[in-house]
């Protein structure tokens, strides 16, 4: 059995509800190369596993310059315009606080490019988070555990005293390959079943659950840790 010293968490979907001004971004983008514009839902179904994605999968067979392009254009439109509708999702502000004054070391971990999580974090949580990490080049992104298991052994943990909390398949299979306790958030952008098939250990359904999966976890022998 151990311990949970450290929730590392995901970003757009779980920490925030970010998804209109990243549909706004990728639209903007969309419409300076002449690509048909996506509905806020549809928008919805592509985030998650990356920029690059996101653009592939919003302007499929486009060319290597468009893409190259348009990745850039919303890079810079979403760095001027980020925060004019994302908002912390509510309970989230309360969560990370009453961790904190448990002495529960906070991270994140994100698909979304380094640069961008860095420009839109501290704004919004100030410096409440012992580590974070984006996307960044050269590093495989999650589901990959190349970025999860570099932020634990930075914050001097091992991933058996590691919980990962998202909204997505992604993340709940980030958390399995790292070897930390996967949690699904149901607030977020995909389905409790979705995420459950994907490896979820515990489901929550408000930010306020966390504490008490956190307890059930520390007192369960079977937490899918690894050392």
């Amino acid at each position: 059995m151990h311990k949970i010293k450290a929730v590392i968490f995901d970003l757009d979907g779980t920490l925030l509800n970010s998804l209109e001004d990243l549909a706004c971004a990728m639209n903007y983008a969309l419409r300076a190369y002449n690509y048909p514009e996506h509905t806020v839902e549809e928008i919805k179904a592509m985030v998650g596993s990356g920029l690059s994605f996101l653009v592939k999968s919003a302007a499929p067979g486009c060319t290597e310059g468009d893409f190259i392009k348009m990745k850039s254009v919303f890079i810079e439109y979403y760095n001027q315009n980020s925060q004019r509708h994302t908002k912390p999702y509510n309970g989230i502000i309360p969560l990370l606080s009453e961790l904190k004054s448990m002495g529960i070391k906070l991270g994140v971990v994100t698909n979304k490019p380094d640069v961008l999580l860095k420009n839109i974090l501290t704004p919004i949580f100030g410096d409440i988070f012992d580590a974070v990490t984006g996307q960044i080049d050269g590093l495989p992104t999650k589901p990959d555990p190349t970025l999860t298991l570099s932020l634990i052994k930075k914050i001097g943990l091992n991933p058996c005293e590691c919980a990962f909390v998202g909204d997505s398949d992604t993340d709940m299979k980030t958390a399995v390959n790292a070897g930390v306790l996967p949690i699904g958030a149901a607030w977020g952008y995909r389905s409790k079943d979705i995420i459950s098939a994907a490896g979820a250990k515990y489901i929550a359904d408000t930010p306020k659950d966390i504490l008490n999966i956190l307890i059930l976890a520390d007192n369960s022998s079977d937490h899918n840790g690894k050392d």
